[in-house]
């Protein structure tokens, strides 16, 4: 059992020690002008005076870009500052306590809220969010969140785009006459930002607007996040194989008729096609406004091996049509005119300098071609030679040049 002796020197520690903490300059700051603040009350004598809020927004992550949504996920926070009447104070009366950080429920707080979010409307901040309150009055806060923003993008331009996020802070409750909202910058702060996936952010301009609600003005901020893709991912995943394929589809004109492999090798390219389109269909942003470049050359493409199909079905009854029945007269001059570039060319690389030999040679090749005998396999092997010109020369011309576009332009 305590002696009365200990229990009468406790009581006089704990005592002692309580008038001490009482004492001390933050503890009488708290009880002479926090405690007892109202803040619901705007901190200015003279309620015709206009309160300036400054802010600069600083960016953190950019974590992903929802394509079908068109919907930016990103974090970041928010320095804002203005000043409070009411609470200040002489730092020598309080042992020197220059700044403390009182609960944001005791402290006046400009009702900011991001317009623009596709989350629930709310004020900025939040319990674990701290002011720092100055003997002046000045007060700092430091709100963040994780923001959904709306984008703009030119669906054309796909995957060579660029996005526009848009961020409209607005002072929810007052006009603009009562709080006036202004960025200390022109630009957001990004060089502790991180940006995530297939972007890059190219500037962060912000703009000082006026917003007309309810017969009354708001001051409002609109902060913009323009980031531009970076497509080489889509380039060699995408792009490429589609140009590959194309290109491939053109040498089905390759393969003889009775082979058995024609059709079956044209049927392949579309079906290739089809997967890619599957793949595509969650990627593309959902627009109305227009059609990306690259869905107008895979439509494209996706016809043209459609008609590789049809023209290898057509070279294959055409090879398989009886002798018995006369070649037409259009088919006999579009075979031979064929044989005689393709046995002719060849003469003239063998040849370069012989100018007479070459003449001789090609007197020779038409006399030959017309004494030949004009069957249905010979008709499908020209034309077939015929299609492979003329779809797969402008194919190897238009690639090389979309690629360069692509890099340079």
């Amino acid at each position: 059992m305590m002696s009365p002796i200990l229990l009468i020197l406790a009581c006089g520690f704990v005592s002692v020690e309580t008038q001490l903490r009482n004492a001390t300059g933050e503890f009488r700051l708290y009880n002479d002008i926090i405690w007892n603040n109202n803040p619901y009350e705007r901190p200015v004598y003279n309620k015709s005076e206009t309160i300036t809020v400054e802010f600069d927004f600083h960016l953190h992550t950019v974590s992903r870009y929802i394509e079908s949504q068109q919907q930016l996920l990103c974090t970041g926070w928010f320095v804002v500052t203005w000043s409070d009447q009411f609470l200040t104070w002489n730092s020598e009366m309080y042992d020197g306590v220059e700044f403390i950080r009182p609960p944001d429920s005791y402290i006046w707080i400009p009702d900011l809220v991001v317009s623009s979010s596709f989350q629930q409307l709310d004020r900025l901040g939040g319990d674990f969010v701290s002011l720092k309150l100055f003997s002046n009055g000045h007060i700092q806060w430091m709100p963040g969140d994780l923001f959904y923003l709306p984008c703009s993008v030119d669906v054309e331009l796909y995957p060579f785009d660029s996005l526009k996020c848009s961020m409209d802070l607005v002072v929810w409750s007052h006009s603009v006459t009562e709080v006036d909202l202004e960025p200390r910058q022109s630009r957001a702060g990004v060089s502790s930002s991180t940006i995530r996936g297939q972007w890059s952010l190219t500037s962060a301009p912000i703009i000082s607007l006026k917003k007309h609600s309810d017969n009354k003005t708001l001051s409002t901020v609109k902060i913009t996040l323009i980031l531009e893709r970076l497509p080489t991912n889509f380039v060699f995943n995408f792009i490429l194989p589609v140009m590959i394929l194309s290109l491939l589809g053109t040498f089905v004109f390759l393969i003889p008729a009775d082979s058995g492999e024609k059709v079956s090798f044209a049927i392949t390219i579309p079906l290739s096609y089809g997967v890619y389109m599957g793949f595509l269909t969650n990627m593309v942003p959902q627009s109305s406004e227009g059609v990306s470049t690259f869905i107008i050359f895979l439509g494209i493409t996706l016809s043209l091996s459609a008609l590789f199909v049809i023209l290898s079905i057509f070279s294959v009854r055409i090879s398989a049509r009886s002798n018995s029945r006369p070649v037409p007269k259009a088919f006999q001059r579009i075979t031979v005119w064929v044989e005689h570039v393709k046995s002719c060319g060849r003469q003239k690389k063998s040849h370069p300098n012989h100018i007479s030999v070459d003449t001789e040679q090609s007197d020779d090749c038409e006399a030959k071609e017309h004494t030949q005998v004009m069957t249905w396999k010979r008709v499908s092997k020209a034309l077939d030679l015929f299609f492979f010109w003329v779809l797969c020369i402008p194919l190897l011309i238009a690639i090389p040049v979309l690629l360069l576009s692509i890099a340079f332009f």
